[in-house]
């Protein structure tokens, strides 16, 4: 797995980081800055900026926290970020015939022998 920062993923983090912040509209009251969300997340505005010009790579708990701070649905940011960025690989083709782990018989295994073995009782 490649490790680039200039992808098309990476930029539609930075594009629904900015998007969750309200970014392109200052002047509304939901706008957050970076160095107020940055500061709730107890990181510096630096770090938030090289997040957002994809000069970092931003982590799954660090994405989990920026998107507590700016929404009350947890999940609202990575939603969006699903909706933005493109899929990279298709899901994994399953044969139809297979039973699922709960259908599968349980395997026995065979008597178990009392005592020791090969020791000769006295």
């Amino acid at each position: 797995m490649s490790k680039h920062l200039r992808t098309v993923r990476q930029n539609a983090l930075r594009t629904v980081l900015r998007a969750a912040r309200d970014e392109p509209n200052r002047e509304s009251p939901r706008y957050v800055s970076q160095r107020t969300l940055a500061s709730h997340v107890e990181r510096t505005q630096p770090w938030l900026s090289l997040i957002e010009s994809l000069q970092r790579r931003c982590d799954v708990l660090e994405f989990i926290d920026l998107g507590d701070s700016l929404y009350n649905d947890r999940t609202a940011l990575f939603k969006a970020l699903i909706d933005l960025a493109p899929r990279r690989y298709k899901p994994i083709e399953r044969p139809a015939n297979t039973r699922s782990k709960a259908e599968r018989p349980v395997a026995r295994r065979g008597k178990r022998s009392k005592g020791r073995v090969g020791k000769a009782a006295k």
